[in-house]
């Protein structure tokens, strides 16, 4: 369905949003060409990375994994990591117990990516240095910015196949007497994010389309773990001591990176509100007033894990959840739009996966993003690769149900079978492919 009678604010914000979305998704080829106006400088430093060099901030165990996904012809997440000397398993459990009052975190999230670590050296010195890093070689869109103690920055949440361009000066008013640096970064994805408080986030942009036609504009859609504590698993025992407790575990840092940096406009909680045939209420009393510029909206999905013989796409009610959050990404207002359920890994996985084949993504990119999620603090020890395989395509998984339907292509698999499932429009998922695929 077109939206064609939206204001002229909202056409303005789209005009916005998707201009900067193209900005984003330029390949670092592409913006290679951009031509710096050279004007003399009196600021010059000593600079990391290196001009030109390109830069993965995936960590040495997603790095590792990405390049080669494969155990034994399956694909799996590494068994173990080392850190500080102490071996770790991968298998999204990162604490010693499930009770609230004694266990402790064994390790990080595994699914926060590196930054992207900016240094200099040299004069003018000063105790404190003014830094701007941008996408557009004159700095004039997308500019972030940030105050150093030191001779040292990081940067967070960089497009992924994107060349940036930076400057350093003591102060901002000295900010345009710098020269100017430049660097790439890598264009393997995930562009998994660092988002403080939650896990398991990361864009649904920058995959290559599988006919080599194009890519998913990056900054538009992201899939996460929950943003509150849910009644359900090792937060239990808090609700029932009182039914309307709730609890942000999205940090203040977190909610300014998700609003402010991202510009996340719909946050869309697929988590069940009511009692349901799995499991029961587990919204965690999420409202629309709890983070200030978020809009909230609920479309429950019912949960299966990975051991049952039906599936989250046609379990239930779920196929009307499903249309709704096709038909709100068709309409361009909502968008940013970061949507989860409780970690971010069944349900979740099962709407990136329907997203990503309706986009043209490949099978290999949509199961490696899946199992990407087994770096997540997402609380269980299903190892990912028996996981996978058992929601998306052995027996009624989701992917065998898509892929049951007529089509040259898994995209027009996946269109038939949300047509035919979920009583989509063709017009609605034509209108979702117009806002989120940029053609070559």
């Amino acid at each position: 369905m077109r939206h064609n009678n939206l204001s002229a604010t909202a056409k303005t914000s789209l005009a916005l949003t998707l201009a900067a979305s193209l900005l984003f998704s330029m390949s670092s080829a592409a913006l290679a060409d951009q031509a710096l106006e050279v004007e003399e400088t009196s600021i010059s430093y000593e600079v990391s990375p290196a001009e030109g060099e390109v830069v993965d901030f995936h960590t040495a165990a997603q790095e590792a994994f990405l390049s080669n996904p494969y155990i034994d012809g399956v694909i799996a997440t590494p068994a173990s990591i080392e850190i500080d000397g102490e071996t770790y398993l991968i298998d999204g459990n990162p604490y010693d117990s499930k009770d609230l009052e004694t266990r402790k975190r064994l390790h990080p999230d595994y699914s926060i990516p590196d930054p992207v670590v900016l240094t200099w050296e040299g004069e003018p010195a000063s105790d404190t240095y003014y830094v701007e890093i941008s996408p557009d070689a004159n700095f004039e869109q997308d500019v972030r910015a940030f105050t150093a103690d030191g001779n040292t920055v990081d940067v967070y949440n960089l497009l992924i196949g994107t060349q940036y361009f930076w400057r350093v000066a003591p102060t901002e008013d000295e900010i345009g007497d710098s020269d100017i640096y430049s660097f790439s970064t890598s264009s393997v994805g995930p562009r998994n994010l660092y988002i403080d408080g939650v896990t398991n986030v990361r864009d649904l942009g920058g995959f290559e389309l599988a006919d080599g036609s194009g890519i998913v504009r990056q900054g538009l859609v992201y899939r996460s773990g929950r943003l509150n504590l849910s009644n359900i698993d090792d937060d239990i025992s808090i609700f029932e001591a009182d039914p309307d407790y709730f609890e942000l575990t999205i940090t203040e840092k977190g909610i300014d990176t998700l609003v402010n940096e991202l510009g996340v406009k719909t946050e869309v909680d697929i988590r069940i509100r009511d009692q349901g045939t799995y499991v029961s209420k587990e919204i965690g009393n999420m409202n629309n007033d709890r983070i200030e510029g978020l809009e909230y909206v609920s479309l429950p999905m019912d949960f299966v894990g990975g051991t049952e013989t039906d599936n989250n796409f046609t379990r239930l009610d779920n196929p009307a959840s499903i249309k709704a959050f096709f038909e709100l990404l068709a309409d361009e207002a909502n968008y940013p739009v970061i949507f989860h359920c409780n970690i971010g890994t069944d349900r979740t996985g099962c709407l990136g996966y329907l997203l990503g084949a309706l986009l043209g993504m490949s099978e290999e990119d949509l199961y490696v993003n899946y199992v990407f999620s087994n770096f997540g603090s997402i609380a269980g020890s299903t190892r990912a690769s028996g996981r996978a395989s058992t929601s998306i395509y052995e027996g009624t998984g989701y992917g065998a149900t898509v892929m049951s339907y007529p089509g040259e292509t898994l995209s027009e698999q996946a269109e038939n079978a949300l047509i035919d499932i979920c009583g989509l429009s063709k017009e609605t998922l034509d209108k979702v492919r117009e806002i989120l695929i940029e053609k070559y």
